[in-house]
């Protein structure tokens, strides 16, 4: 997703790292991008201004940031709360973000058929030259917006992951690396809308469709944000999209009931892991087919290894759900 700005409403630990001298074994510099301090988020919430909506929906406008210092809902919807949120997820509850400012009932989703098991999933990547914080394992020259187009550092190795613990559990996976958004970044979602579209149609048996991305968050002092869930793990995040914004989208909810489910299995057993499930006005391509959601791993500040750790975990309780 495209960087966004935030006003913290915690209280932040700031972290001061320094990048090792990389280049596997060289003596060079770390270029001075890669220097920076870096706030460590484990906990509490964030407001943040919403990212520039997809092409298809470009004539509607961007939401705004809700600045409220109201608690996330727990159980049900009933006032938008925070956009942008790195708060933990007790175990036993499911939390929303519900900036599309929607009337849902948690009960009543999590009621809905449950249709994702049996078939395969697309795995593809809007925004896939997305990457992270380089370390020495994991050395690469990043853009100062850490974007890249090396498949080995960017958002398509946190796929190769995901695809293989699916595969590993006997799902089926088709896995599209395309670049959606090279050359042009503003006619990502146009490009990855056609790629789901081709793949449903060569593909009917398709029911799960995850768009991997990576987020960015900074402060209002420009500093990096960094998730963390589980040790050496980045936190989770999906984002669905609705009907608010006036285009046709009947199969937000049952989205969103697949996203809380996979919310809930996943929070049982890696406590930290998830943050509240985002909730948006525009639709981000998900009209397409039930059971499509938007995975946000980590953020920039994040290193490859903790996103990796996290793809990892990801894809092998989706596996476990799916078959």
């Amino acid at each position: 997703m495209k960087k966004l700005y935030i006003l913290p409403t915690i209280s932040l630990a700031l972290c001061l790292i320094t990048a090792a001298k990389t280049s596997l074994g060289s003596s060079a510099a770390a270029p001075p991008a890669l220097i920076r301090p870096i706030l460590i988020i484990s906990g509490g919430a964030l407001t943040a201004a919403a990212e520039d909506p997809p092409a298809e929906d470009i004539q509607m406008p961007s939401a705004q940031a809700q600045t409220s210092g109201e608690p996330l809902v727990r159980g049900k919807i009933d006032e938008p709360v925070f956009e942008r949120t790195a708060a933990v997820v007790p175990a036993d509850e499911l939390k929303i973000s519900n900036l599309a400012k929607v009337d849902v009932s948690v009960p009543e989703l999590l009621s809905l058929p449950d249709e994702q098991r049996g078939g395969t999933v697309l795995i593809l990547h809007t925004h896939g030259c997305e990457s992270y914080t380089p370390t020495k394992q994991y050395n690469y020259k990043p853009s100062k917006d850490f974007r890249t187009t090396d498949k080995d550092f960017n958002v398509v190795r946190i796929g190769n992951e995901i695809e293989k613990a699916l595969t590993e559990r006997g799902i089926k996976v088709i896995h599209d690396t395309t670049l959606c958004d090279e050359p042009s970044f503003n006619d990502s979602y146009n490009v990855s809308l056609a790629v789901a579209k081709r793949y449903l149609k060569e593909n009917p048996d398709i029911k799960v469709i995850l768009d991997v991305h990576r987020d960015s968050i900074e402060d209002e002092n420009g500093k990096p944000v960094k998730t963390v869930g589980a040790k050496d793990t980045s936190q989770l995040m999906f984002v669905i999209g609705t009907d608010a914004s006036g285009l046709d989208h009947p199969l937000w909810r049952q989205n969103l009931a697949f996203a809380l489910r996979l919310q809930q299995r996943i929070q049982s057993k890696y406590p930290d892991m998830m943050r509240p499930v985002n909730l948006r006005k525009n639709r981000f391509n998900q009209q397409v087919s039930p059971g499509s959601i938007i995975v946000e791993v980590g953020t920039d500040a994040n290193t490859l290894e903790e996103a990796l750790n996290a793809a990892r975990i990801f894809g092998e309780e989706l596996g476990e759900y799916l078959s």
